[in-house]
């Protein structure tokens, strides 16, 4: 019962969150640090991301455009990805979202991917949908790692998987050409910013949803995306 309940506020709002168990946070935490670790070759044990903007300003090791390039920012962690198709909660709705086999989606840079995401400026891509990306029909799971302020967190916007949106081409030239943004009155949605410590985000492919920060945000985000594709080729 408690399951149904779960799947049809997913498919009624478009996103469900949900408890992460505390083995698979703490696999997902140490994965982030460590690839986080091996881009900058510094010890992050005492560094804390929720001041991140504050002190990486200073610091000379750790060159933001560098670490949190596409190429960097994406990785492969098999034993993760493996983990994550292996909840319960995960599980269950990919058989229901999803007609046939359903496999860890990797675009060609890695199966997971990680974002750090300032209060200022613009690290985050405006309104979008998944469909409207190169992966297509995606499940997106997100697990905040650091997340003191839900201001900094995504943004989503819910029920908006059931309907058309009129979108147009990312012509800012800071994130993918080829991937269309909400091109509607913004001011007129209701955006949730729903990320919690300890609890993962399961995102319909369909959902409008961004990655900017909304307003007046006071930290710095860290989180980890692992993506579902409903075709195990791909």
């Amino acid at each position: 019962m408690a399951f149904k309940m779960n799947l049809d506020s997913f498919f009624d709002e478009g996103f469900l969150t949900c408890d992460l168990p505390d083995a698979l946070f703490h696999t997902a935490h140490t994965s982030v640090f460590k690839r986080i670790s091996s881009l900058t070759c510094i010890d992050l044990e005492d560094k804390d991301f929720g001041s991140y903007h504050i002190w990486n300003k200073n610091d000379k090791t750790f060159i933001h455009e560098q670490v949190c390039c596409k190429e960097s920012r994406h990785y492969s962690d098999n034993n993760l990805t493996q983990l994550m198709l292996n909840n319960e909660t995960v599980l269950n709705l990919c058989k229901n979202l999803f007609d046939g086999k359903f496999d860890i989606w990797d675009e060609g840079y890695g199966n997971v991917a990680f974002r750090l995401i300032r209060p200022l400026g613009d690290d985050g891509y405006p309104l979008s949908k998944k469909t409207w990306g190169p992966g297509g029909y995606l499940l997106s799971i997100l697990i905040p790692l650091v997340c003191p302020d839900p201001n900094s967190g995504i943004g989503l916007v819910p029920g908006s998987h059931k309907f058309d949106h009129p979108s147009s081409k990312d012509i800012s030239g800071k994130f993918e050409d080829r991937e269309l943004r909400y091109s509607g009155n913004s001011k007129k949605l209701n955006v949730l910013r729903p990320m919690k410590l300890g609890q993962m985000i399961l995102m319909h492919p369909n959902l409008l949803h961004c990655e900017a920060v909304g307003d007046n945000p006071m930290h710095s985000r860290l989180s980890l995306e692992i993506r579902i594709n409903g075709n195990s080729d791909a």
